[in-house]
């Protein structure tokens, strides 16, 4: 007989480690992540792939920095993050449904086999990008220095009015970048997008900005 649990895991993810619901399929919003689980950010915008966030092997311009973008599927290594739980971080008291700051990890020969085994990548954003800034993916001094970088404040955003069936997706505001949010658009392009400037809570997400994250029930 086969492994009936293998088959259940084959393609679709678990619905109960997705962290929100969609139109019609009623998925509770799932516990915090528990530290250094695998995770995948899924973004309802793009349309290429499985629309899972990932790490290309193509650079900033004459940079080590990575470049990241929304065409990743589902279970590949290059779209698989390590969700780090950041507990000595302050919680900011405006978060909804909180979570706790988090780091966002990978290999980087999860995505460029030529880089050294064990070498961690970190999504951050380039401080010298356009107003809407790059993501990237990047490493992190020896000495530790810069991580305030990396550190995400992440929550989740129940959506209202029109699209009340839509649920909870997670929104992800990095430490250093107060007002700007993690964002893919329809054509895969991943940056950190400004918000406007209007009461936190009179601001009506763009849809790029929210994701879906699911929770692979692995630990790296």
């Amino acid at each position: 007989m086969g492994n009936k649990n293998s088959q259940m895991d084959s393609t679709a993810p678990n619905e109960k480690r997705l962290t929100g619901s969609v139109p019609n399929v009623p998925i509770q919003a799932g516990p915090q992540p528990v530290d250094k689980s695998a995770v995948q950010l899924w973004s309802l915008m793009c349309n290429e792939a499985d629309g899972m966030l990932r790490v290309t092997t193509k650079k900033t311009a004459g940079g080590t920095e990575y470049l990241l973008d929304g065409h990743g599927k589902l279970g590949d290594k290059n779209a698989t993050f390590t969700w780090i739980n950041h507990q000595t971080m302050e919680v900011p008291d405006f978060t909804i449904d909180e979570l706790l700051p988090c780091l966002l990890q990978i290999k980087g020969s999860n995505f460029d086999q030529s880089l050294p085994a064990g070498q961690m990548y970190y999504l951050t954003y380039n401080p010298q990008g356009p107003e809407d800034q790059q993501m990237v993916a990047k490493t992190l001094p020896s000495s530790g220095n810069g991580i305030d970088e990396t550190v995400f404040y992440p929550y989740r955003w129940p959506l209202t009015n029109a699209v009340k069936s839509a649920g909870k997706h997670i929104v992800f505001e990095p430490k250093n970048a107060e007002h700007h949010f993690l964002a893919v658009s329809g054509n895969g392009e991943v940056s950190l997008h400004m918000r406007p400037h209007v009461a936190f809570w009179d601001f009506y997400p763009n849809p790029s900005v929210l994701f879906y994250m699911y929770d692979t029930g692995v630990r790296n």
